[in-house]
């Protein structure tokens, strides 16, 4: 993301990427109070992912975000993605204006196409088997899902989505997919090579889990409260891949160029670009 804004004629400078070791597009600064002092700040997508701290993994240091807030110079715009609403209030307090880049629709479109290219990504390196043929099941047909199955059929799976919305799998079905009512899913499981769950809050509980085969490849999308019973895999011995921090793992470059790009419409929208 700082490389595109930076390409695109922002002077950026940077703070929390001690432990990168790269090479940095940008001017890295010495303090969080310097970092700070700019017209716009950009934050992590997600900005927190426990409520206190900066998502920041390549820090040294951890940046509490009652800190950060206090150090947002009045009269700057914070660009910031899945921003909470305590945490919007903090930098409200101070003088800033808050944009949640991740509320565009556009965004989130191509950020749920990216996640479903590496939940795939994931599928083809843990299997043993082809995706061509392959039985997979997907919970949930919301834009994560939507993706995951239209690019598992392109790729010759069979691909049955189970879902409970009448709309959610009616959807699937007008997309070539077999669609079912989530309620039956417990009972199906053994019918798979491959389980990707989208929807977060537990739909893939023991029984669930305990009747799927034990060389099934299960793969958690959803955020938490999760939608699969990670004790229950581990006992069973079926491994569980949590594809968290999907694009940013699987295509870092991709997914902040899509971040700048938004980041820069909003700051034009808002006559803020003075590149």
């Amino acid at each position: 993301m700082a490389q595109a804004l930076a390409e695109s004629g922002c002077d950026v400078t940077l703070r929390g990427f001690e432990t990168f070791g790269g090479d940095l597009p940008a001017q890295a600064e010495e303090s969080l109070a310097a970092a700070l002092a700019r017209d716009a700040v950009a934050l992590p997508l997600p900005c927190t992912k426990n409520g206190k701290t900066l998502n920041a993994p390549f820090s040294q240091e951890e940046i509490p975000l009652r800190e950060l807030a206090a150090l947002i110079r009045p009269g700057s715009t914070v660009f910031a993605g899945m921003v909470s609403d305590s945490f919007r209030k903090m930098l409200e307090a101070g003088g800033a204006r808050v944009l949640d880049y991740y509320r565009d629709e556009a965004l989130t479109v191509k950020n749920a196409l990216l996640t479903a290219e590496g939940v795939v990504g994931i599928i083809i390196d843990k299997t043993p088997v082809t995706v061509w043929r392959m039985k997979a099941a997907v919970t949930g047909y919301g834009r994560v899902g939507t993706f995951v199955g239209r690019l598992l059929k392109a790729l010759g799976a069979e691909v049955t989505v189970y879902a409970r919305s009448p709309v959610q799998r009616a959807k699937a079905e007008a997309a070539g997919l077999n669609a079912l009512p989530l309620s039956l899913l417990a009972e199906q499981t053994h019918r798979f090579d491959v389980i990707v769950n989208t929807v977060p809050s537990t739909v893939l509980g023991e029984d669930a889990v305990c009747n799927a085969r034990r060389d099934c490849l299960m793969v958690e999308t959803a955020s938490a409260p999760y939608g699969m019973d990670f004790d229950a895999c581990r006992a069973r011995g079926i491994e569980l891949v949590k594809a968290f921090s999907l694009p940013g793992r699987t295509a870092p470059k991709t997914a902040g160029i899509l971040i700048a790009d938004t980041i820069t419409g909003m700051m034009k929208e808002a006559n803020l670009w003075n590149p």
